[in-house]
């Protein structure tokens, strides 16, 4: 009963967050859960600062953007950290750390709610 409630409730976080996928666009659930670990990533091996205020909220607002994602679509846990590691690694390939730190800050604003 307890999962499916909490089914429900990130099914309707998504339709109330707006993050459903479009077409040829990745996911903005799992780009966010993406954007914030590479800012992490960054961070805890010195080529980024972040703030106080990010690090005490990244790890939360990650896993939810990544369970926003998943859930609904049958994905694996394994699966989801595979998808998500893959694109962290692209973010940070292709993308400065500001850029990073500044996108993924503003996931957090959009972190879906429980």
């Amino acid at each position: 009963m307890r999962n499916s409630i909490l089914v429900n409730s990130v099914l309707a976080n998504i339709l109330i967050a707006g993050c459903a996928p479009s077409a040829g666009k990745p996911n903005a659930n799992l780009e966010c859960a993406a954007l914030i670990n590479a800012a992490s990533q960054l961070s805890a091996r010195g080529d980024l600062d972040t703030e106080p205020e990010f690090n005490g909220q990244a790890l939360f607002s990650g896993m939810m953007h990544l369970n926003t994602y998943a859930i609904p679509n049958k994905i694996t846990e394994a699966e989801a950290f595979e998808q998500m590691n893959s694109r962290r690694d692209t973010l940070i390939e292709t993308n400065s750390p500001s850029r990073i730190f500044k996108d993924a800050k503003s996931c957090i604003r959009k972190t879906p709610q429980q």
